[in-house]
This record gives structure tokens, C-alpha cells and sequence, in this order.
């Protein structure tokens, strides 16, 4: 098993993900991709499972009320006003120094200096936010806590600190009232501005929903494929490719490719053993993608091509498909077009389906609270009307929070066809 940090490098490395980007759009013209693969008949390679008239189910664009009212606190924290007297209250922003010491020894990864802490988000372990409210810009004070007992850290779990916390700002959200909305925004009120949030959030979702349709329309076409055997001049040139990569991303690190390979606990058989595996899945992916190009005489280089290039470029913040091939390469960048032309004719030739409903069976209770809503509120005790809501289930969440490094590693385990944007 490829450990887990060259694996994420070499996921990195081969695949080119759509990731939004706030550049400005490009503009690509007169593209023509070529063919993925340099065998012609790819029939001794592949068995092509159904990729026309597959069953997909539609993914639900309205935003909740949950999401909307996320999005709206987003843009009124980002208008917050800094609080001069007052003390710090749930939902504000405080921007804190703190210490933490076990038997009066900081330990590690208890410290930290202008950390801005939501109050309300539960990022610290029990207690640590409660003990910040109500505290005033300047203050310091001592906050006893004990770790959970199944603490992360060993060291840590279920032991007795003291967190040593300074107040050095307050941020207070706004509040969204009309004046607000008129000053933030082109809208009046605070209705008009709820709508047109509504509807920037639902276009957002759209093109997820789309993103995730085309996933799962080749991911359904991957799995219902066979791939028998490998083209093995078009395997060599995907493993060299990435070999070639990782020596690069070796050398960033002032390091060989071997010394890097021995960082990661493995050795050069190992990894080598590894880049095939990952090379086979990349020539795989293209294997599917040119037969059905093949099959279906899809043109490679018409108006929907320069579209998905243009889209690429322009996501990726680069001017034009030069600076995107030399930084990705241009088998990769290729690639990736042939695989969103592919995913978008899997889609088009597809039947889309609404969600399936959940099927309830009505049963002798529920009959009965049907006849009790339809009694006038009025006559019911209001403890009865009013339903206590659960509480909310605290989570333990360690004072450092794990790095990015290791949630990216773990996310790079679950496999996922070389090439194709991980969801």
C-alpha cells in the first residue's frame, strides 16, 4: 500500500480538478484534442459496459433554510464591527492569545496568538468558549478545563489543563435589517435581499449538481467496463510521466526521488510497484474515454471543445491553454477535456430521474397526530404545541486541530479513477 503522503502527490499530480477560481474568463481558440491513446484498435483492451441510456438521478438544486442562513451569517460576519465596550457573547468573533499548561508546563499545540475563535463554532474542547464569554477586550484570565478521555493525544486525554486566555479584539456580526441590506447590496429590504441570495446560492448549486451528474454518469460507464489487458507503450509513457513529476516534486523538497521515497517508508520497488498500479488506472480512463469517442464519432475539436477548454483555462486563473499545458502538462490537460466531452455525451444520452421518495406506511400513531394538528392550537397546552427540540450533541474536538496535511491524506485514500475530480 502506497503510503499515504506520496499518494496524495501522485493524485495531485495526475489529475486536473475543476476548482472555482475568481479569475477573469479566458478565452482558448482553434483547440483540437488529440487522440489519448497511440494504439488505433482498442478492442483487444476494453469492453465498453452501457454508456448510453443510463439511469441518473437528479440532484435537488433549492438551497434549505439551513444553507441560506448560513451563507447570510457569512456575509454579515464579514461586516462585522470590532466592539469597543461590552463583553465577548455568543455568535461574536474573538480574536484571542492563549497558553495551555498541564502542571504549569505549555504543552504542545496549546498556544497560539491572535487566533480569531467564533464563539458558537465548538472548535476548542468542552468548556474553553464558555469560559471566553462574557470576557472584555483587554482581560485575561485562567480557564480550567479537562480533556476529554478520548482525547486524541495521550498525553492529553482525560488530564486537568489551565488555558491562559487574553481578549486583544471583539468582532460582532452585523445584524441584517433593511438599512444594512442597503448599504451591502443593490436591494431595499431585507425579503429582496433573501431572494436574490436564494438565487445566487440555487445557480450554485446547479453547477454542482451538474459536476456531480457528470461523476457519477462515468463513474457508472467505469465500474460496468472491462478492461482486459494494457496497451503497454501507452502504460510506460503514464508511468514515466509520473515518475517524471514526483522527481520534480521531489526536488522542490531539495530532495532525490530515492530520499523522498525512503521519507515516506517505502522503498524504489515499492513505489514503483505502486506507480504501475496508479498508471493502470490513469491508462484505464482513457481506454473508456477514447472508445466511446471512437464509437461514437465524437469530434474532438468542434464549439463544445473550445467551451470545456475555455472553462478549464479560466477556472485554473491562467490567460490562455499554453500556460495551462505548461504547468499540468499536455497529456493531462487533454486528458481531462476528452473526459468532460466524454462525461458530457454520457449525460446528454442518459435519463435523468427525479429522487426516489422515502415510502412511509401510515401507522396508528401517525393517524393521531394528524387529527391532533388539525385541533385548534388554542385548546392544547402550549408545552404540547411547542415540542422540546433534542439538544444538541456536544462534540469533542481537540484545542489543535488536526493539519491539513493529514484530512488530505486521508481524503486521498479512497480511490477514484485517475483523472477524474474527486468529489
Amino acid at each position: 500500500m502506497m503510503k499515504k503522503a506520496l499518494l496524495t502527490a501522485l493524485a495531485m499530480i495526475s489529475s486536473v480538478s475543476l476548482t472555482a477560481s475568481a479569475f477573469a474568463e479566458a478565452k482558448v481558440e482553434n483547440i483540437s484534442v488529440p487522440r489519448l491513446l497511440q494504439e488505433e484498435d482498442l478492442s483487444d483492451y476494453v469492453t465498453l459496459g452501457d454508456y448510453k441510456g443510463i439511469e441518473l438521478e437528479a440532484v435537488d438544486t433549492a438551497p434549505g433554510e439551513d444553507e441560506l442562513e448560513f451563507e447570510i451569517s457569512q456575509r454579515l460576519a464579514d461586516t462585522a464591527e470590532q466592539v469597543t465596550d461590552g463583553t465577548v457573547q455568543n455568535g461574536d468573533t474573538a480574536v484571542i492569545d492563549f497558553v495551555g499548561k498541564k502542571d504549569d508546563v505549555a504543552f504542545d499545540g496549546g498556544t497560539a496568538e491572535e487566533y480569531p475563535l467564533e464563539i458558537g463554532s465548538g472548535t476548542f474542547i468542552p468548556g474553553f468558549e464558555d469560559g471566553v464569554i462574557g470576557m472584555a477586550v483587554g482581560e485575561t484570565k485562567d480557564i480550567p478545563l479537562t480533556f476529554p478521555e478520548n482525547y486524541g493525544s495521550e498525553e492529553l486525554a482525560g488530564q486537568d489543563v489551565v488555558f491562559t486566555v487574553t481578549v486583544n479584539r471583539i468582532n460582532r456580526p452585523s445584524d441584517l435589517t433593511d438599512e444594512w441590506v442597503q448599504a451591502n447590496s443593490d436591494y431595499e429590504s431585507v425579503d429582496e435581499y433573501k431572494d436574490s441570495v436564494r438565487t445566487e446560492l440555487e445557480a450554485q448549486n446547479a453547477a454542482s449538481a451538474d459536476e456531480m451528474l457528470a461523476q457519477e454518469a462515468f463513474y457508472q460507464v467505469w465500474v460496468s467496463s472491462e478492461i482486459k489487458d494494457y496497451p503497454e507503450e501507452d502504460l510506460q509513457n503514464a508511468i514515466d510521466w509520473m515518475t517524471e513529476q514526483m522527481v520534480t516534486f521531489a526536488e522542490e523538497g531539495d530532495m532525490t526521488l530515492e530520499e523522498f521515497v525512503e521519507s515516506q517508508g517505502m522503498d524504489m520497488e515499492q513505489f514503483e510497484a505502486e506507480t504501475r498500479e496508479y498508471a493502470k488506472q490513469r491508462v484505464a480512463q482513457d481506454l473508456i474515454v477514447q472508445s466511446i469517442i471512437d464509437e461514437e464519432e465524437i469530434s474532438m475539436d468542434d464549439e463544445e471543445i473550445q467551451k470545456i477548454a475555455e472553462k478549464l483555462v479560466t477556472q485554473y486563473g491562467f490567460e490562455d491553454l499554453i500556460g495551462l499545458i505548461e504547468v499540468y502538462g499536455e497529456s493531462e490537460v487533454y486528458a481531462t477535456i476528452a473526459l468532460y466531452r466524454v462525461e458530457q455525451f454520457i449525460v446528454d444520452n442518459a435519463v435523468i430521474v427525479e429522487p426516489a421518495e422515502e415510502e412511509t406506511e401510515e401507522t396508528e400513531g401517525d393517524a393521531v397526530v394528524e387529527a391532533i394538528e388539525e385541533i385548534d392550537e388554542t385548546q392544547v397546552p402550549e408545552d404540547v404545541t411547542e415540542a422540546e427540540e433534542p439538544a444538541e450533541e456536544e462534540t469533542e474536538e481537540p484545542a489543535e486541530e488536526e493539519s491539513a496535511e493529514e484530512e488530505t491524506e486521508e481524503a486521498a485514500e479512497e480511490e477514484a479513477p485517475a483523472g477524474e475530480p474527486e468529489e
